[in-house]
């Protein structure tokens, strides 16, 4: 009773196409598998056919040969490396590892009648055991297990594990590596079990994997080949399972991080034209959770005025394969506006091709808020500084005002008493009205400088200034105060000195400060000693430095530069703001101030602003 089948092991093989059959219709037949089942065999037997025709001596076919081959070993390792190359494509696939293991404990079961296998892991904290796969132990068995210590002494298993080797034990009821679970294994009809730890690429123990028998005896070769490959492949499971779960537990970090953070992270991939972003991401720029990203879409989110830029940022990273970094505003569908900082950089491949580029985009919509209210904060500071300022000039805008204003009135008196004579002199009346009209206009200049130092100008405007010339009017202004201190200020300019970029009421604003603070210094000294040194240089062309030296008591000696503090003052009635408004303004114009005491005794106050480019110079000439 013999029962062929085809390679399929299910369909009956064809009378008419097997290799006997083909062979005495003339055919040779080579290499035909046929799966056979008898009696004797019932789990069936893998054979490989060959067949010739026999042929008379007049050539004509008279019968037929076949050679028979038991490849049934050979049958045997091809299906076995099939189910390891399935159980391989799991772990690619991303199968859990319950599942994963499953199989491969059902696979190597398979190889051997009678056996039982199973696969512990070592808990995270290296001291315990964990449930892993033991499809055919008893429930009982693994729910004892599960939990259970390694040790020295602590079943073959947890021993395996505890030594970093191989433990054999061919009678559990005897060996004293079982003793805590020798009523359990009897319970469950164990008698031998060896187990072979599961160890990482580095070393790291990772779990176990035993097998079990219920006869005392130790493996065969063919088990411990077995054995050999479990825990390979187990060993590639589980690890690429931590690896997995660190990644997550990575990005369930950076993920919270970010969302704290207001980060948005985003993935371009330049080849595709497509990219990928969070949802804090989407939610920052405004995309439904399933709109397919690009790098247009995610650009057409830029404010207009600066798209361009971003563009430009964009492609010179992945040209270069070098960082982007971004400062603009993000336009969203229902008209709001965020001002954002995007940070990113490319990934490139072991060739240096472009993979990908991936950054964060920051929200500094509330910082660039805060910025805003500082900035009318310092300006209205500024404004009460000057007003301040004009309020302790009073004596030099009035003497100012009061020379031309007494020089208008003298020549008019002399005109009208020309005009009561009848005698007029043409020439003397419009050289008069000439001096009128010239005080007039000096009036009107002092009236004009002093309304632009108190007067609120949010959008004050930058010009192309010559220090020297700023310098010369600023002190012209504080004149009087000069004399009526009894004080002299003397220039050292550098007559060659570059141009700056600067707001004219500002400097001014920095050297009224700096002045009068110089005349209270000296106010205590006897008039003779009453000095104040104003100069200018160039710093190579690249920068202007103005110094403002007085000859008075100096600064505090533990720490010069405490005087730009907010709310420091050396003076009794002094608010501290003063020169806090002066490094604020000297720093918005791109330059540096210090304070030193001077080695000859008094205090020296240095700014330095960046001179015009050449290019620029030329422009404004």
């Amino acid at each position: 009773h013999y029962g062929l089948y085809l390679p399929d092991r299910v369909t009956l093989f064809p009378s008419d196409q097997l290799p006997l059959t083909r062979s005495i219709c003339g055919e040779e037949v080579n290499n035909v598998e046929i799966f056979v089942q008898h009696e004797k065999a019932p789990q069936g037997i893998w054979t490989r056919v060959n067949g010739r025709p026999l042929r008379g001596a007049d050539g004509k076919v008279t019968g037929g040969v076949i050679v028979c081959r038991d490849i049934s070993d050979i049958k045997k390792e091809e299906f076995f490396l099939f189910d390891q190359s399935r159980v391989l494509e799991m772990i690619a696939a991303n199968a859990t590892l319950s599942e994963i293991l499953t199989t491969l404990v059902l696979l190597m079961e398979g190889q051997a009648n009678g056996l039982r296998c199973s696969i512990l892991l070592l808990d995270r904290d290296g001291k315990r055991v964990r449930h892993g796969a033991a499809p055919n132990l008893p429930e009982t068995y693994v729910r004892e297990v599960d939990g259970a210590p390694i040790g020295p002494r602590n079943g073959s298993c947890g021993t395996a594990m505890y030594l970093r080797k191989q433990v054999v034990v061919k009678d559990v009821m005897t060996d004293p590596l079982w003793t805590d679970y020798r009523e359990l294994a009897k319970i469950c009809g164990l008698r031998a079990c060896w187990s072979t730890p599961i160890l990482s690429p580095i070393g790291d123990v990772l779990g176990s994997f035993a097998m079990y028998r219920q006869e005392t005896r130790g493996p065969y070769p063919e088990e411990l080949r077995l054995t050999q490959i479990a825990t390979h492949i187990a060993g590639i499971a589980i690890e690429r399972q931590r690896v997995q779960e660190m990644l997550r537990e990575r990005e369930a970090r950076i993920s919270l991080a970010a969302e704290s953070a207001d980060l948005a992270f985003w993935v371009i991939y330049p080849e595709r034209n497509t990219a990928w972003m969070s949802d804090k991401g989407r939610t920052m720029y405004g995309f439904d959770a399933n709109l397919p990203l690009t790098r247009e879409l995610i650009c057409g989110r830029v404010h207009v005025d600066e798209r361009a830029a971003v563009h430009a940022a964009f492609d010179q990273a992945c040209a270069s394969h070098g960082p982007f970094e971004s400062s603009h505003r993000l336009v969203l569908p229902y008209g709001k506006t965020r001002w954002v900082i995007a940070r990113g950089r490319c990934l490139t491949d072991e060739q240096g091709n472009l993979l990908d580029l991936i950054g964060v985009t920051i929200d500094v919509s509330a910082q660039k808020q805060a910025d805003l209210q500082l900035q009318i904060q310092r300006e209205e500071m500024s404004h009460l500084n000057r007003v301040a300022l004009m309020g302790v000039m009073t004596p030099s805008v009035a003497h100012e005002l009061n020379q031309p204003l007494t020089a208008i009135a003298n020549n008019a008196s002399a005109a009208r008493r020309f005009l009561e004579r009848g005698n007029i002199d043409p020439e003397l009346l419009q050289q008069l009205l000439q001096d009128m009209v010239a005080d007039s206009q000096r009036a009107g200049e002092v009236i004009r400088g002093i309304r632009a130092l108190v007067q609120k100008d949010k959008s004050i405007a930058r010009s192309v200034l010559n220090l020297n010339a700023i310098i010369a009017d600023t002190l012209r202004l504080v004149s009087t105060d000069i004399l009526l201190r009894e004080s002299v200020v003397t220039t050292e300019m550098d007559h060659n000195l570059p141009q700056v970029e600067a707001a004219p009421v500002q400097i001014q604003q920095v050297l009224l400060n700096l002045i009068m603070n110089a005349l209270d210094s000296v106010e205590t000294l006897p008039p003779a000693e009453r000095r104040i040194i104003v100069s200018t240089r160039s710093l190579e062309g690249e920068k202007i430095e103005v110094s403002v030296r007085d000859f008075g008591p100096g600064l505090p000696k533990d720490r010069p530069e405490k005087v730009f503090d907010h709310f420091f003052s050396t003076k009794q009635t002094g608010m501290g703001m003063g020169l806090t408004i002066v490094r604020s303004i000297i720093e918005t114009h791109g330059g540096t101030i210090t304070a030193e005491n001077a080695p000859e005794g008094g205090a020296r106050f240095v700014f330095r602003l960046p001179a015009v480019r050449r290019d620029l110079n030329s422009q404004a000439a």
